[in-house]
Parts: structure tokens; C-alpha cells; sequence
């Protein structure tokens, strides 16, 4: 047995997905969380179970399916049928085994994915439909996933999957440009400092990733660290990175850009309850996160109870995801209802879909673009020092 071999942890595999389902049924399970860890799930009975699943529980909106057998068509599997359940935002997949990057394609373990897995992920995970046509590999042709996955996810744990630095990669470019994806859990895994930086690159066009974590990765050393830390010295939306690696100094500024962060995303969301709208568009000017949470609440479920509807509309114009849960496991439409706020806001999160779209919005997705596939202007400017943020001075941005 190799030294790989004897760390790999040993999953369960000995749970009925069938009484989970009832569990998850007679309310035994947290709310909208479905628990089928440890059941040995892939191919047919994963795609049995999940369409159970779907049945008695439309209002699904996490996801737990760690310590399974899931290889690449498992998780088109995943994708095409919860594709019309709208709630679900977050996926857990620790320790599946299945992104073994840096192995053949056609391995004989029924467990393990090969090269291609991390590039399906990535696929799925694009939220640009066009990217995702691009993305598609040619080993599910005959069960391509439809483009209208009505479900965007807020939160993937990927903790624990062997996914080496090709894997991160391609994970990677889909992080670049998703617009929802808030959480990214990539601890225990197999990449190094290489894939780090080009992690970090893609951070450069990303404005919705709060929390990062990447400790427990032994090929990851100090020069990642600070390609990382670097990288984030403009970013105004991650409020928590963990990384056990890095000097001081680089540890040193990425706990100063969590605080800085921190500290908009509080003023942001004071904002939004001061119904200061003119000052509501300049924090998203400023490229805070939509997907922050101050006191277990998203910028839209402030919104929301500060029964302000052109704040409302305005948040959902730049993307704001309609079906995120705060700390009482409520969207900000079931956040609306609950506290009976006026009918013409929740018919706005209603069609939230439907986004109305400016000359002043295309002009700023176009330089967003620009600047995530390379174009010439770039916001990172190594030698500012972004710590501090005065909003009178984005009064020409």
C-alpha cells in the first residue's frame, strides 16, 4: 500500500438513502437540508435516489452527499435533475475521490474520475451559458446537460477529492466569471503553488467569492500564499480566507484585506437599511459582494426588510441570488412573507429572473469582460493601498 493509499480516509458506505429520504420526509433533517452521506451512492441508484428526493422535497436547498462513489457522470446526474430546483445553492462532496486529476482517464477504479473531472465541474459551475457550451467535454455525449439549470449554488465543498493542480485549473475558470458562487472549499487536497497562482488570477474577475479555504494542502508553500495575498489587495468581496501556509507578512495582508472587507461589507448593508440607494450603488460600484452576510443576512434580505423595493431591484439587476438563505434558513422572498412586506417587493423577487437591462449595465458587464478574459484595462494595481475607501471618490467611476 502507498503512502497516497494509507491517508485516504475510508468512507462509510453502509447508510439506506431510502430511509434518509424519510427522515428527510418526517422533518428529522435541519430545514431544506438533505443529508445521503456515506451511502455508496453512483450510476443508477444516485440518480434513483435524487429523483426520490426531488419529489418530496421541491424546497431542497443544501445538499450533502460526502463519502459516496461519484464519478464525471454523477455529477451531470446531479445537475440534470435538480436542474429545475431553484432553491438548491449549496453541494457537499468532501471526500468522494472522484477529481483525481492527475490520473488516466480510463482508470479501472469504479471510484475514481481521471483527468477530465475537474473540467466537467468547471462546466457546470460556468454561469455564462455560452462558456458552458465551450466547456463541455466530449465524454458525456450522448447525456449532454441541458443549458436552463434553473439553480445557481452559493456554496461547493470540494474538501478531501485528490484534485491536483490541473484540476484547479479548470476549476478555476469557472470561478473567474460566476457571478453566485460565495463559499469554495478546496481543503485536503493535492495542488500546489502553480494552480495557486492561476487561482488567484482568476480572483481578479471575480466578485462574489467571500469565503476561500485552502489550508491542508501540503504542496502549498509561501509562494502560493502570497501570489494569493497579492492577488486580493483590490478585491473588495473575500472575507475569509484560510490558508495554514504563508510568512508572516503574506498572512498579514490577507487578514488585513478579510478586515477591510469586512468593515464595506458592514457599511454596504447599513446602506441598504438606511435606504441610501445613491450610496447602495456605489458599494456595488465598488465590487462588494452581493452574497456578504452581516448578522446572517444577505444584502437582499436587508433590502427586503428594509421594505425598500428600488433597492430591491437594483441588487437583483447586478445579480443578486434570490434563493440564499440566511441564518433562519429563509430567502428573501420567505423573509418578505414572513414579515408581510408590501406585495409589489415580493412580485420583484418573484421575477427576479428577469433582469432589465440598461445601456449603463451592458457597458459595465462588457468592461467586466474586458477585464476576465484579458482585456487591457485590469483593476489590480499591485502599489495601491486599498485599505482605505473613501465613497466620495467613486463619484466618477
Amino acid at each position: 500500500m502507498t503512502e497516497s493509499q494509507s491517508a485516504q480516509p475510508t468512507a462509510r458506505l453502509d447508510l439506506d438513502p431510502t430511509e434518509l429520504i424519510e427522515d428527510y420526509q418526517r422533518g428529522k433533517h435541519p430545514p431544506k437540508t438533505l443529508f445521503l452521506e456515506g451511502c455508496g451512492l453512483c450510476g443508477a441508484s444516485l440518480e434513483a435516489i435524487l429523483k426520490e428526493a426531488v419529489v418530496h422535497g421541491s424546497d431542497i436547498a443544501i445538499l450533502k452527499l460526502g463519502q459516496n462513489k461519484l464519478d464525471a457522470s454523477d455529477l451531470l446526474t446531479i445537475w440534470r435533475v435538480f436542474r429545475n430546483v431553484k432553491t438548491l445553492v449549496s453541494i457537499d462532496l468532501v471526500c468522494n475521490w472522484f477529481i483525481y486529476s492527475d490520473l488516466i482517464e480510463h482508470s479501472q477504479s469504479d471510484n475514481l474520475l481521471g483527468s477530465f473531472g475537474a473540467k466537467k465541474l468547471a462546466s457546470l459551475l460556468a454561469s455564462d451559458a455560452e462558456i458552458q457550451r465551450k466547456l463541455q467535454t466530449k465524454s458525456t455525449s450522448a447525456e449532454q446537460l441541458s443549458t436552463d439549470v434553473q439553480f445557481s449554488l452559493i456554496e461547493l465543498n470540494l474538501a478531501g477529492n485528490k484534485i491536483s493542480d490541473d484540476g484547479l485549473r479548470d476549476l478555476s475558470s469557472s470561478v473567474q466569471g460566476n457571478k453566485h458562487l460565495a463559499s469554495l472549499v478546496l481543503s485536503r487536497n493535492t495542488f500546489g503553488d502553480d494552480s495557486v497562482k492561476s487561482l488567484s488570477d482568476a480572483l481578479l474577475g471575480n466578485h462574489a467569492l467571500t469565503h476561500l479555504d485552502i489550508s491542508e494542502n501540503l504542496r502549498v508553500t509561501d509562494v502560493g500564499v502570497k501570489a494569493l495575498a497579492q492577488s486580493l489587495l483590490g478585491n473588495h468581496s473575500i472575507l475569509d480566507i484560510i490558508t495554514e501556509r504563508g510568512d508572516e507578512g503574506s498572512c498579514t495582508k490577507l487578514k488585513e484585506t478579510s478586515s477591510r472587507n469586512y468593515n464595506l461589507a458592514n457599511q454596504f448593508h447599513s446602506a441598504i437599511r438606511k435606504e441610501d440607494i445613491e450610496a447602495v450603488k456605489k458599494y456595488i460600484r465598488l465590487r462588494v459582494s452581493l452574497s456578504s452576510k452581516t448578522e446572517g443576512n444577505s444584502a437582499l434580505h436587508w433590502a427586503v426588510s428594509a421594505r425598500n423595493n428600488d433597492i430591491v431591484r437594483e441588487l437583483l439587476e447586478k445579480h443578486a441570488h434570490t434563493m440564499a438563505i440566511n441564518s433562519e434558513n429563509l430567502t428573501p422572498a420567505e423573509l418578505g412573507r414572513r414579515d408581510d412586506v408590501p406585495q409589489d417587493i415580493l412580485a420583484t423577487l418573484e421575477n427576479g429572473a428577469t433582469r432589465v437591462v440598461t445601456e449603463e449595465t451592458k457597458k459595465e458587464e462588457e468592461f467586466e469582460d474586458e477585464v476576465r478574459f484579458g482585456g487591457e484595462d485590469n483593476p489590480r494595481d499591485d502599489e495601491s493601498d486599498s485599505s482605505s475607501i473613501n465613497l466620495e471618490d467613486l463619484d466618477d467611476l
